[in-house]
């Protein structure tokens, strides 16, 4: 089962705890339901970052109970119950967050996963390759995810395996001579990664479609060979090693996070420099990456925008790795 809170910690620490504010609960209109929903998934997003599954799991069933149609609150409330270990009820929310385009995909896995667990092998990889068929062909939870394990000797999974490899069942092979084309194109990256070595001020941000308080971001970002260094507000600062495709258009920066109050997590976005300006963003879930500069209300993007920090003069850049 996917990693899904690494935005939480992200967004909690790295950005210095931005969060939603409190939302009167007054007259029962749409709009109110609308925000008692966005505040329980907001509380169990941090009961989720504290794997504090069981009260994440009662925020988000309070969630569905007022908004069943939230595709979001469904997937959070059957990650929530899977993670606690308990499957059955885990499924019921699976299927429901698989009812919804945007987390389809992703419940449809979750399904194979569940059902792996509970050694119903044909179940589990049925629902693996609908979630295939739905799009989701992300390679690494195919081949590492730990619910999976009860598969891996089965030979429609190692098929199942390949199918990912290929970028999905619709997706023809590719000729050894495209695949070097590939490679070529790689090497003649439009990106230059080395226009983000320095330092850098965030000068705005939006998460999920909102604003976030300029006093909220970190004073500045320091970018090196390797890593981005982060003030975590605490004593230690956050290390995030980064990787660059400057293939893709926009070019795709995948993070990883070594060091810092939290031990582990990874995000995938895209990125763009434009003289002095970065533009970045990021699903701090892992999960699917953006496609444009834009964060929306129902998913788990965050955007930022930085500007150089002009060096003084007699003083280099930083260069060094970190």
């Amino acid at each position: 089962m996917l990693n899904h809170h690494f935005w939480t910690r992200i967004a909690a620490l790295v950005l210095i705890g931005f969060c939603l504010p409190n939302l009167a609960l007054a007259q029962e209109t749409d709009d109110d339901k609308a925000d008692q929903v966005r505040e329980l998934i907001q509380d169990a997003r941090q009961s989720l970052g504290a794997e504090d599954y069981e009260e994440a799991a009662k925020s988000l069933a309070k969630a569905v109970k007022l908004d069943p149609k939230n595709g979001l609150a469904w997937q959070l409330h059957g990650y929530a119950l899977h993670a606690d270990g308990k499957l059955d009820d885990a499924i019921k929310s699976h299927k429901k967050a698989s009812e919804f385009e945007r987390t389809r995909g992703i419940a449809l896995y979750n399904l194979g996963c569940a059902y792996s667990l509970k050694k119903e092998k044909k179940k589990a990889m049925d629902y693996l390759d609908k979630a295939i068929d739905a799009g989701f062909v992300t390679l690494q939870y195919f081949e590492t995810d730990s619910d999976l394990d009860n598969l891996r000797k089965e030979k429609r999974f190692k098929k199942i395996v390949e199918v990912v490899k290929n970028g999905g069942r619709k997706k023809t092979q590719e000729t050894e001579g495209k695949k070097e084309q590939e490679k070529e194109k790689k090497k003649k990256s439009d990106f230059d990664a080395k226009v983000l070595i320095g330092k850098w001020k965030v000068v705005s941000g939006t998460r999920s479609g909102e604003d976030i308080d300029g006093r909220r971001l970190p004073p500045q970002i320091s970018i090196s060979k390797k890593a981005f260094t982060i003030p975590s507000g605490g004593d230690d600062n956050f290390v995030m090693s980064y990787k660059i495709n400057g293939s893709k258009k926009p070019a795709h920066i995948d993070f990883k996070i070594e060091s810092g109050p939290v031990p582990e997590g990874k995000a995938i976005g895209i990125i763009k420099v434009e003289k002095n300006k970065m533009t970045l963003c990021y699903d701090s879930t892992g999960q699917e990456r953006p496609e444009k500069f834009k964060t929306e209300e129902d998913d788990s993007c965050f955007m930022f925008v930085l500007e150089r920090i002009k060096e003084k003069k007699g003083k280099k850049a930083d260069k060094t790795d970190k």
